[in-house]
């Protein structure tokens, strides 16, 4: 069976999506999440301006939910860029919005 047929391949843009340096947010996110079981579990995600950001098990899965409301692609979109970068990502980590989750 080949790839095609077996189901979806994955592109670099998943990933990285458009003009990313690093991993998508949600991307992760979800790596934080993953990793609750293992030894030394993620703390921390890298934003594209080259920062480490801290971001707990409970932001993390917030942060997902929140990206979950927002209908309009082109909303999730904007939303996605702001928090790959450092300012944007812990100005929405300490927003109250996330404590309505």
């Amino acid at each position: 069976m080949s790839k095609l047929m077996s189901g979806y391949i994955r592109t670099e843009e998943d990933e990285y999506g458009p003009g990313y340096k690093q991993p998508k947010m949600f991307l992760q996110f979800s790596k934080i999440e993953d990793s609750q079981g293992n030894p030394k579990p993620l703390k921390s995600v890298l934003t594209d301006d080259g920062k480490r950001v801290a971001v707990t098990l409970e932001q993390a899965r917030k942060m997902k939910a929140l990206e979950q409301t927002i209908e309009k692609p082109v909303d999730k979109q904007k939303f996605a860029d702001t928090i790959q970068y450092e300012k944007g990502l812990r100005a929405w980590l300490k927003s109250p919005v996330l404590d309505m989750l």
